[in-house]
């Protein structure tokens, strides 16, 4: 019974590890090819960013993350953040704002 229950428990996780390893080379097969939009994960971005302690907003048009293979960084890219009011009023437009991530701490955990 306990053999038995082992068994299922190993090939369990041996099967999420896979899936979890292969969505990892997909996403590097896809970023390695090219910019890959974050359009619809824009509202959480936003969500994220929200406060409501702040005076105002931030909207963002569209996000892509970039990645230029294991010497380069990871680059997430922002285009038109714009700082708005509670009322909705326009205060700054940023066209476009980008921040890198380093590949190699990203995967030690640092």
């Amino acid at each position: 019974m306990i053999r038995k229950a082992a068994g299922i428990l190993g090939t369990t996780i041996a099967a999420i590890l896979s899936i979890v390893t292969l969505a990892l080379i997909g996403t590097g097969v896809m970023l390695s090819h090219g910019p890959v939009s974050m359009a619809p994960l824009v509202p959480y971005l936003e969500d994220l960013l929200d406060d409501q302690s702040w005076r105002f907003r931030i909207r963002i048009d569209d996000a892509v993350l970039s990645w230029g293979g294991w010497q380069k960084k990871l680059d997430v890219r922002v285009m038109g953040a714009r700082f708005v009011d509670r009322r909705g009023a326009e205060l700054i437009l940023v066209p476009s704002l980008s921040v890198a991530f380093d590949s190699r701490a990203l995967l030690l955990g640092r």
